[in-house]
């Protein structure tokens, strides 16, 4: 609910000041992190349409490699997923933006138990985030952002992550 109400006050605030890119892709990596698993790297591949100036919806495949719990080593899950956000871009300033996003992602487990592969688990929870791109072109933005994402095999997962977008 905060998140929705993130995205909703930024899009009032940023109603004027809107920003289209029309269509974009990118990269990005980081750090996952979450109470009683290790961190681990995650990786992200996107690709966003402007649906109106100030909004775009984007597609995501997110690879969270191996969440390791920490109170038993041996138990494992690699974790990959697919989110599509609803994205609100609010232009602070000509060429840096402050991202909100929101929407469900559809995540897939495998895991493995005491050493031993106990098959798969598949699930689907929301994720919500902040973010900023900074334009270094008018067709390369650099962006940072921070992603929550609820309920993966039991666990909530914060992302920071750093990457790049590309407009044609």
């Amino acid at each position: 609910m905060r998140a929705l109400l993130c995205v909703l006050l930024l899009s009032v605030a940023g109603w004027s000041q809107a920003r289209c890119l029309g269509n974009y892709g990118g990269f990005a990596m980081g750090e996952g992190f979450s109470p009683g698993t290790d961190n681990h790297e995650v990786s992200t591949f996107f690709w966003g349409n402007c649906v109106t100036p100030g909004f775009s919806v984007e597609l995501a495949f997110v690879d969270f490699a191996l969440l390791k719990d920490r109170a038993d080593p041996g138990n494992v899950d690699k974790l990959d997923g697919n989110e599509i956000a609803l994205v609100k871009r609010l232009e602070l300033t000509p060429t840096l933006d402050l991202l909100g996003r929101v929407g469900p992602f559809a995540w897939d487990a495998e895991i493995v138990e005491g050493g031993v592969d106990r098959g798969g688990k598949e699930g689907a929870s929301w994720m919500y985030g902040t973010g900023l791109d900074y334009r270094l072109t008018r067709h390369v933005a650099l962006r940072l952002s921070l992603t929550r994402y609820l309920n993966l095999r039991d666990h909530n997962v914060n992302l920071l992550a750093a990457g790049f977008l590309l407009t044609p």
